[in-house]
């Protein structure tokens, strides 16, 4: 069955506050593409195990079923999420492929103020229900993407603590063996207490729920593009047992894993 096209494009103007241990980060993952426009404030982005700072003027780019997030104070941002049936409506198979490589090669990019402008411009044609002009415009701004050498220079990328980006590192390498923030903490030479202080003060999400929604995100990838076993599937991404997994995924992804992978499948 071919999936329907679909866009939205939604402007949030807000708050977040970094002691809000399940919703600061607002961690997802899904099958369409994103990208990320912010217009105001200051962000961390969190990519896997990936730290982004931006700032005002920043654009990022996530490919399907890849956890991301941010995490920050005041912000107003765009974000428009697609997926390939909304370009290949407007544009051919191969144009459409080309338009969305971009996705997996850098997620990093300034557009200054005028992406402001371009935001608000593709916000307005949604809105009217122009989907023409939307689609113009959407592949426009990744065509002249395509075409940058590179998204930001040596000189000009922003650096984050590096002590935390060893620890996002260490725990996107080794997400499937580690039992709990006990395995990340000894390795570090840390106390579970400062270990925990430190995350929280710089990801606004716990060690705990950091590493639970990372072992999720991957096991929904597998289940959505392979056929390997479940239980496979559970004993890769670092879960107990198949139980453990089932109860666990369906708790939070509100579906079993079967169900999630027909799903999945379904819109391939």
């Amino acid at each position: 069955m071919i999936q329907p096209k679909f866009i939205a494009i939604n402007v949030k103007i807000g708050v977040e506050y970094v002691h809000n241990l399940d919703l600061a980060c607002e961690q997802h993952y899904h099958y369409h593409y994103e990208i990320y426009y912010l217009c105001e404030g200051q962000r961390t982005y969190i990519i896997d195990s990936t730290l982004l700072p931006c700032r005002a003027g920043d654009l990022i780019l996530i490919r399907p079923n890849v956890l991301h997030g941010t995490t920050g104070s005041r912000y107003s941002r765009y974000v428009i999420n697609f997926n390939d049936d909304f370009l290949n409506t407007y544009f051919s198979p191969e144009q459409s492929r080309k338009l969305t490589e971009i996705f997996y090669k850098r997620a990093h990019f300034s557009l200054g103020n005028e992406g402001r402008q371009l935001f608000a411009d593709m916000l307005a044609d949604y809105q009217s229900g122009d989907q023409f002009s939307l689609a113009l415009r959407l592949g426009k701004m990744l065509h002249e993407l395509s075409g940058r050498a590179d998204g930001f220079s040596d000189g000009e990328k922003r650096e984050v603590p590096s002590r935390i980006a060893d620890i996002v590192h260490y725990i996107g390498e080794n997400y499937s063996s580690i039992s709990g923030i006990e395995d990340v903490a000894d390795h570090f030479y840390f106390s579970k207490y400062h270990l925990s202080h430190l995350f929280l003060k710089h990801m606004g999400i716990s060690v705990g729920v950091y590493i639970q929604n990372l072992k999720l995100a991957n096991a929904s990838r597998l289940l959505s593009s392979t056929k390997m076993p479940i239980n496979e599937i559970a004993t890769n991404c670092g879960f107990h047992s198949l139980s453990h997994f089932c109860n666990t995924f369906r708790k939070h992804v509100k579906m079993t894993p079967s169900e999630y992978r027909k799903n999945a499948q379904r819109t391939l």
